[in-house]
């Protein structure tokens, strides 16, 4: 069998969504560099965003990390190439900087600042960002929705992370962007997370432009070495200049900080 049969043996696998274990996968990338007719659309869309995006962003185990240094730093490779040719997705964008962020690489595109966290009583940050209409509107709903989640989940307390616009000077905010820190039963239970996303819909009211609060979660240790923790704390913590969601080549990012508040019931 020679070269592009392999390749395209290997391609036609990963188009099906069968796993190949790690020396199948190295192979694919050495191959892809060299056949005379490589299938960029495997590559990135059904190995990269559609494969090792989708499992780092969904599995159960939010610990998943590439088969080891040798893939991570292909991927890099490839991903960089693209990025100079046709640019990325968002989704491949935040693999590129988070793969690069956990080798300690330097790459070509700016990455996100990693966020300082601070922390701060739940009533000192009612005080600091209430100045006006809107955000009084925000806290209210913020205030609301803590009762609803004490309710649901049955516990005695909450340790949220807060970042995104509502930090920034605008008047006028669209919503809140939360982080839940959960121990990991509750961070798996998917039922509640999705009736607590539901509780948000419904306060949505005829002049929002979005849903009042905008809610991710986490577990308790929020590492920074899974990409789950990564593109969470970096998106609250950042701000993007252009938010586009296809053909990036760069972005320009201005950091702000995290406020972690612990709320008793």
């Amino acid at each position: 069998m020679d070269k592009q049969e392999r390749y395209n043996e290997l391609a036609k696998e990963i188009y099906k969504n069968n796993n190949l274990d790690e020396s199948q996968r190295l192979e694919f990338y050495q191959l892809h560099k060299t056949v005379s007719e490589p299938e960029d659309c495997t590559l990135f869309h059904k190995l990269f965003e559609l494969g090792f995006v989708h499992q780092l962003k969904y599995q159960e185990n939010i610990k998943y990390k590439f088969s080891g240094a040798e893939e991570e730093k292909q991927i890099i490779e490839f991903l960089e190439e693209k990025v100079k040719t046709d640019g990325l997705t968002r989704d491949l964008y935040e693999l590129l900087v988070y793969l690069a962020h956990k080798n300690s690489i330097q790459t070509t595109v700016n990455s996100p600042a990693i966020p300082k966290i601070q922390n701060l009583d739940f009533s000192l940050f009612k005080t600091k960002f209430n100045y006006t209409d809107r955000r009084k509107y925000l806290l209210r709903i913020l205030e609301s929705f803590l009762r609803y989640y004490f309710s649901l989940y049955q516990v005695g307390n909450i340790r949220l992370l807060v970042g995104g616009g509502f930090l920034d000077l605008k008047d006028s905010p669209n919503d809140i962007d939360l982080i839940i820190l959960m121990e990991y039963k509750a961070f798996c239970d998917s039922g509640k997370i999705s009736n607590l996303k539901q509780w948000i819909s419904q306060q949505k009211s005829s002049s929002d432009i979005k849903p009042p609060l905008d809610i991710m979660k986490l577990p308790t240790d929020n590492d920074l070495s899974s990409f789950l923790a990564y593109q969470q704390l970096t998106m609250i913590g950042n701000d993007v200049s252009e938010k586009l969601t296809h053909k990036i080549k760069n972005n320009i990012y201005s950091g702000r900080d995290i406020y972690k508040i612990k709320i008793n019931e």
